[in-house]
């Protein structure tokens, strides 16, 4: 099968990612040698495509479009035929056009390839794409938007406090540090609101403090509080063992913005 089951991403912190997007640094999809493949076939045309995207070659462009538009026209019984296979090659057709799109930097005509999805995926895996959405439009300098479809995802129904993390996570990188504290004390008390309604915030209560925590040390640091930002990555340590076993991240961190002196301690 041609297919690499990988999770699209939104943030360093967040990984959300599509079970049909392929590796592009080289040819390999890292699985066993599929069965022999039908020369002109639509997984053929896949193939050369994904080949073409490995390489680099804008050829990738119209193969993955031939595939996506041509598939598209088929009846859906007929792609759901025979395990669905039609149906994969036409979601990993569209998946791929779009990542390749956004790793060419072609933001506008990856934006607008991502509306393919909505008709392909099942419910379950939108916010997925709606969330990789929220990525390129950062990547594309469209800032406000992005966090406008950010807040969106953290005020759905279906909302994790990870949503509310993105947000933080995109106003640090725009700098906006007040509103990023901001937001943060607001994202606490939504979860505890959540929590005591037993809502489902994705993490449980130590896992959601330590995680404020940890966003309040980024916070910190890129404000030049190095102080601050030890001392909540620290807490975050007392809530959750993941932190606790991961003290390289606050290592990186502090090597990253000037201050050595302060980061070895925590790999000694």
């Amino acid at each position: 099968m041609v297919l690499l089951p990988q999770k699209p991403s939104f943030s360093n912190n967040h990984e959300h990612t599509s079970r049909w997007e392929v590796s592009m640094s080289n040819g390999s999809t890292g699985q066993q040698p599929s069965p022999v493949v039908i020369k002109g076939s639509w997984e053929d045309l896949l193939n050369q495509a994904h080949r073409s995207a490995a390489n680099q070659n804008d050829e990738a462009i119209a193969l993955y479009t031939k595939v996506r538009n041509g598939l598209a026209r088929l009846p859906e019984t007929r792609r759901r035929a025979n395990n669905g296979k039609l149906h994969e090659i036409w979601a990993a057709a569209a998946a791929n056009l779009h990542v390749y799109l956004t790793q060419r930097e072609r933001y506008d005509e990856a934006l607008d390839a991502l509306g393919a999805m909505d008709e392909i995926v099942d419910e379950d895996e939108r916010k997925a794409w709606r969330q990789r959405r929220a990525l390129v439009l950062a990547q594309a300098g469209r800032a406000q938007e992005a966090l406008d479809a950010l807040q969106s995802l953290a005020e759905a129904p279906d909302a994790r406090l990870s949503d509310w993390g993105n947000r933080v996570t995109q106003l640090v990188k725009l700098k906006r540090l007040d509103e990023a504290t901001a937001v943060i004390a607001e994202a606490e008390r939504w979860a505890e609101q959540a929590q005591a309604a037993g809502s489902d915030i994705g993490m449980t209560t130590a896992e959601a403090t330590a995680y404020l925590e940890n966003l309040r040390s980024i916070v910190a640091l890129v404000a030049g509080n190095y102080d601050q930002a030890i001392a909540h990555y620290e807490a975050a340590c007392d809530h959750d063992a993941h932190y606790r076993e991961r003290p390289e991240l606050i290592y990186m961190r502090l090597l990253t913005h000037g201050q050595p002196g302060l980061a070895l301690p925590w790999i000694e």
